[in-house]
């Protein structure tokens, strides 16, 4: 897998962290307040989430970085609305189902990973982008922009580009509708 797969295979994994810090919470209670017989999966659980949370997190800053080392395309900005409900949508439509498994089961386990890795596999194969509650803890926006050339696109930017028409942005791509602003 090339390091852009790895890329947006990492960002699909951040996408989850409300589900992923569920997860934890109850697995540690499963573990340390019910003491109930364990059967590993609340265990592999709670290592393979923060071995991944840790590693993606990584592995989006480092595919952030490397798209400010390249060479930048120039986008002139036509129009510009800053998307606000993406993150939402994504709570609302991926993140919200995936906590009815019972997670703390072999048998909940694997349906929530059959699931989990479907939607991953989608947002490989397509270079998905959407809104993640990662990228805007670190300060990330989606702008809905249109350039000199009437294309519109969404711009992934830390900086606030609300009355920018006419300024002019260096951008890398990172799918067909989606652009990452470099900062120099």
């Amino acid at each position: 897998m090339e390091m852009k797969g790895v890329f947006f295979v990492s960002l699909c994994f951040l996408n989850f962290l409300p589900v992923w810090v569920i997860v934890i919470l109850l697995d540690a209670k499963s573990i340390w307040l019910d003491h109930s017989p364990s059967s590993g999966a609340e265990w592999c659980g709670v290592v393979g989430i923060l071995i991944g949370l840790l590693v993606s997190t990584c592995l989006v800053v480092l595919g952030l970085s490397q798209k400010n080392a390249e060479a930048p395309d120039v986008m002139i900005l036509k129009s510009v609305s800053e998307q606000k409900s993406l993150a939402a949508d994504v709570l609302l439509s991926y993140v919200l189902p995936l906590l009815a498994f019972e997670m703390t089961t072999w048998l909940g386990l694997t349906q929530f990973l059959v699931f989990f890795f479907l939607i991953a596999a989608l947002s490989y194969r397509h270079k998905h982008v959407s809104g993640n509650v990662v990228l805007e803890l670190f300060g990330y926006r989606f702008y809905a922009c249109a350039d000199d050339r009437d294309v519109e696109s969404l711009v992934l930017t830390r900086s606030y580009l609300g009355g920018a028409e006419g300024m002019e942005i260096k951008v890398h791509q990172l799918n067909d509708q989606v652009y990452c602003e470099v900062r120099t």
